[in-house]
């Protein structure tokens, strides 16, 4: 079995590849890691190896590869963006500095499909990459997310935004209505216009705010919130197989 991590911005999600497959794993906030890793342990046998893909930080990384040496004996093997791989051409000219997690979810997107795809990963940053048919991916943009936008609010302004969820576009008649819905419009709208711009034959929507995002967007976007763990088995099905 290989166990497969994706460390974000604010959680950890992780999945594991063996003989019968994906198997898609739990998503915690950084905090909790710890106590998960130990849990996880006991109702799995040891992985052969543990990927890490990991756009969290130099503390992040540590902990994760310290829970590794004292569960496992073995560092994660650390996966970074590439030139080329699985099919995929990294626009980027220097092509480590394109974030794994983005790199990874083109890579799954590209072969879930036929035909251009856009990509869009909806969390911490909002992020947008485009995939052409044949492979290329012609580079990206990045956006704050809905929530780090209303921490913005929180810090900058005298206003207070709180957990109101709101789909709805109209016009609010209090303060924390208003800034729901005029921080989920300004994410749907950078997703929209770009979508409108590039054409692509298939949207793929991703990451911890997705579900936010979704009922506001067209019903041609697909919902996948493991994209970024499958890019990352591909990956490891490339160099290693399913149980390698």
């Amino acid at each position: 079995m290989q166990l497969l991590i994706d460390a974000g911005n604010t959680r950890i999600k992780w999945a594991s590849l063996g003989e019968t497959g994906f198997v898609p794993g739990r998503s915690v906030p950084h905090a909790q890691w710890p106590d998960e890793i130990r849990a996880l342990q006991g109702a799995e046998p040891a992985p052969k190896a543990v990927w890490l893909a990991s756009v969290a930080g130099a503390a992040v990384n540590a902990q994760i590869e310290d829970a590794c040496h004292s569960l496992w004996g073995q560092p994660p093997r650390i996966v970074s963006s590439e030139a080329c791989a699985c099919g995929v051409r990294n626009a980027y000219a220097r092509p480590t500095t394109l974030g794994v997690d983005r790199w990874l979810a083109c890579i799954e997107g590209f072969h879930q499909g036929n035909g251009s795809v856009l990509v869009v990963d909806a969390g911490t940053a909002l992020t947008l990459d485009f995939v052409t048919a044949e492979g290329r991916h012609l580079g990206g943009m990045i956006a704050p997310g809905v929530d780090t936008m209303r921490r913005s609010l929180r810090a900058d302004t005298q206003l207070m935004p709180d957990a109101t969820d709101s789909a709805d576009f109209e016009l609010a008649d209090n303060t924390a209505s208003a800034i729901a819905a005029g921080t989920l419009a300004m994410a749907v709208a950078v997703v929209t216009q770009a979508r409108a711009r590039l054409q692509p034959a298939r949207c793929l929507l991703t990451g911890g705010e997705a579900q936010r995002l979704a009922p506001a967007l067209d019903p041609e976007w697909r919902l996948d919130r493991d994209l970024v763990l499958k890019g990352l088995a591909r990956l490891v099905q490339s160099r290693v197989g399913t149980d390698g």
